[in-house]
């Protein structure tokens, strides 16, 4: 126990370090800061999710100077109903943290409100669910993490991949089914 928690401080103080070199940079009184809107599930991962990134995505974020605006999902199509009614203006990013279920519904928002508004901004993942099938899909990666160590490191990896944007164009598709 006291191994993978040492592990896991190595694995934060190291992501912590890099994401304070971009907080670091001077920018102008007169540049507003990127925001950040989270779609944060906090009933992914048996009730662990928000506390995962509470404590492994949102201090990386943080250092190195987001404007990071937090929506918690309330319910079942909360985060369809909030991209769709609630955002208004796209912000700079924006993130789904949570599991597979979360990030189906935000596509699935973003897709809907596309047909009005079709300058969709990047989206990142942060893969704080029990399982994230298929965040791993989208990024290639054959094997879940085994232990709290490479969940950790996973989480640190797509919290950096954020603040780097770091992207890559992927294909989504859309089933509507016809009255």
């Amino acid at each position: 126990h006291l191994f993978y928690r040492y592990r896991i401080s190595q694995v934060m103080r190291k992501a912590c370090l890099e994401a304070k070199k971009y907080g670091d940079i001077k920018t102008p009184v007169s540049a507003t800061l990127k925001r950040v809107v989270f779609i944060l599930n906090p009933a992914a991962h048996k009730r662990n999710a928000e506390e995962n990134f509470e404590k492994f995505c949102a201090p990386i974020l943080y250092l190195a100077g987001f404007n990071i605006e937090i929506v918690k999902t309330q319910s079942e199509l909360h985060a369809i109903r909030y991209i769709e009614e609630e955002l208004g203006e796209y912000p700079d990013a924006l993130v789904i943290a949570g599991g597979d279920g979360t990030l189906s519904e935000t596509i699935t928002g973003l897709l809907r409100k596309a047909e009005s508004d079709p300058k969709i901004p990047p989206v990142g993942i942060l893969p704080v669910g029990q399982f994230n099938q298929f965040s791993m899909m989208l990024f290639n990666s054959e094997k879940l993490p085994k232990n709290k160590v490479e969940e950790v490191q996973s989480m640190t990896n797509a919290a950096m991949a954020i603040l780097k944007g770091t992207t890559a164009k992927k294909d989504v598709m859309r089933i509507q089914l016809i009255p």
